[in-house]
């Protein structure tokens, strides 16, 4: 990030510290996920103002937890939108930072809006939204094949209007997409509370604002909303079985996970996955592949400055 961004840390020390930088190149957009220390590493950093760098960048910040099952997970905390072509300066501790970076003009004359919106855009249910589809697509972008990108630029140009820019059309233009996000920001919910007893319709309808017919009507395509939750229960006995240093029984585990009848849930398993939860356990033990492994990013000596340098508007 060098070339874009200078980062230091107080008292002009020179210990470094472990992090984790992705970068993905989608042609319009850039995005990045940034996993650093948190307790203990507060940071100083500053916008380097150099020629055409003038890119927009919305800033999500995440907050990592511990998942008892499914290991390191994070959710939003704050988002920001600033101009790089713009000084700012800021201190900061955060462990996970997604960052998506856009040409200035990438809106035309609605990027004027953005000059208004600079800085914390606080929290609301837009906000939230958008948040949530950032946090989704870089889930999601490593395992995108090539012919994908075009449709996925599209899908975070209208939220990002939708959200942002809100006039009729575009939020008009961005309906499924809006759908899609908050039926994931409900799934983030589902899981975690996975384990509760107080994981009911009515407790997600509240939880994402909407009524408890609105909820069903969002959850309909996915096969209902009970359906979504034993399907995210099904994951997450999956990773636990999928685990070697997991203690405890193949029933002991589908009892964790909400499952009280072992026959009812080998047979859930086994027509979620095509494999039952015994063969997962004994892949697990003998060091075999359980499934799909996720692409990961490959970087080939390009910095953050010369993927931004490329983005087309």
């Amino acid at each position: 990030m060098a070339s874009a961004i200078e980062l230091e840390l107080p008292g002009g020390t020179q210990d470094g510290f472990a992090a984790e930088q992705s970068v993905w190149d989608l042609g319009r957009f850039a995005l990045t996920r940034s996993v650093m220390p948190s307790a203990g590493y507060m940071r100083s950093w500053r916008h380097l103002r150099r020629g055409a760098m003038d890119h927009w960048c919305i800033v999500l910040v995440c907050d990592r937890y511990d998942d008892p099952v499914s290991g390191r997970r994070a959710r939003p905390t704050t988002m920001h939108i600033r101009s790089l072509g713009e000084s700012f300066e800021a201190n900061a501790n955060d462990g996970e930072v997604i960052s998506l970076y856009m040409p200035r003009d990438a809106y035309g004359r609605n990027s004027v809006r953005f000059e208004r919106l600079a800085g914390d855009l606080g929290r609301s249910a837009p906000i939230e939204l958008l948040a949530d589809y950032i946090m989704s697509l870089e889930r999601r972008v490593g395992d995108c094949r090539i012919g994908d990108i075009p449709a996925l630029v599209q899908a975070t140009e209208a939220m990002i209007s939708a959200c942002l820019v809100s006039n009729a059309d575009e939020i008009d233009a961005a309906r499924d997409v809006l759908t899609l996000s908050l039926a994931e920001r409900a799934k983030r919910i589902i899981r975690g509370a996975l384990f509760s007893p107080d994981l009911t319709p009515e407790f997600l309808a509240r939880s994402i604002g909407i009524s408890r017919s609105g909820l069903y009507r969002l959850f309909e395509p996915f096969g209902g909303v009970r359906n979504v939750i034993q399907r995210e229960r099904l994951f997450a006995a999956r990773t636990a079985l999928a685990n070697p240093a997991r203690e405890g029984s193949i029933v002991e585990i589908a009892e964790r996970c909400g499952f009280g009848d072992a026959s009812a849930f080998s047979r859930a398993f086994r027509r979620e996955f095509g494999i039952t939860p015994s063969e997962v356990r004994v892949s697990a033990a003998i060091g075999a592949p359980v499934g799909a492994i996720r692409t990961q990013p490959v970087t080939e000596g390009a910095d953050l400055a010369g993927v931004l340098s490329r983005l087309q508007t």
